[in-house]
């Protein structure tokens, strides 16, 4: 979680940073869980397509966090829209996922769901705890709108569109990135399981510049 108390610390009002921060220190959630969850550090994003590997969540919060704050300043920059609240863009950025690993299971090289995932997503959950301590409303339909018109509530704010636009692009292009290179190494006759996101771009990279033969070859190294 330091990785994420480190962000939170760009928060300038000092109230919802406290609010972020105490939270990301004791994040235990009220509802009953089941021992099979994941730990925040080691889980996924996904089970299957971007992020989908150990790490890959932490990574997917702070790009998301990343892009959402970039986006707010080119709407800054360019359109001469001052008047989103950043703050309120890193706090969803940092929740919006939270609670996605108490609804992941590893088994062995695989992930599932686990036992509390298959009754309940990781949006829903965040909602009720976010509910539970009293977090401001505007931070909370970030986080339920988050995936957009396919939220329960989709994004009705500025700040809560911006969060879906980043969450999108960043699972996607790593997601696309990620069973690009899943299935050119397929094609190499050379398929593994992807540890994080740079090896495949790499993979990618390679074979737009040298084709499937520079891919081999970078494989057998």
């Amino acid at each position: 979680m330091e990785a994420l108390i480190d962000l939170a610390q760009k928060i300038e009002d000092n109230k919802l940073r406290e609010i972020i921060i105490s939270f990301l220190k004791n994040p235990e959630i009220s509802i009953e869980t089941f021992g099979d969850e994941m730990a925040f550090e080691e889980a996924p994003a996904s089970k299957i397509y971007h992020h989908s590997y150990r790490g890959g969540l932490i990574e997917h919060t702070i790009g998301v966090t990343f892009i959402a704050i970039e986006i707010a300043n080119i709407l800054q920059k360019v359109h001469q829209i001052d008047f989103i609240n950043k703050d309120l863009i890193i706090a969803g950025g940092i929740l919006h996922d939270l609670y996605k690993p108490l609804t992941y299971h590893q088994a062995g090289s695989k992930y599932e769901r686990s036992r509390l995932g298959s009754k309940i997503d990781h949006t829903s959950l965040a909602f009720a705890e976010a509910w539970t301590r009293k977090f401001p409303l505007d931070l909370i339909h970030l986080i339920l709108s988050h995936h957009g018109k396919g939220s329960s509530a989709p994004p009705r704010s500025l700040e809560a569109l911006i969060l879906h636009v980043a969450d999108y692009v960043d699972s996607n292009l790593l997601g696309d990135i990620l069973i690009g290179a899943q299935k050119i190494m397929e094609r190499a006759g050379k398929p593994q399981k992807i540890e994080n996101s740079k090896f495949a771009a790499i993979i990618c990279d390679i074979m737009a510049k040298e084709g499937i033969d520079g891919v081999k070859k970078f494989l057998e190294t």
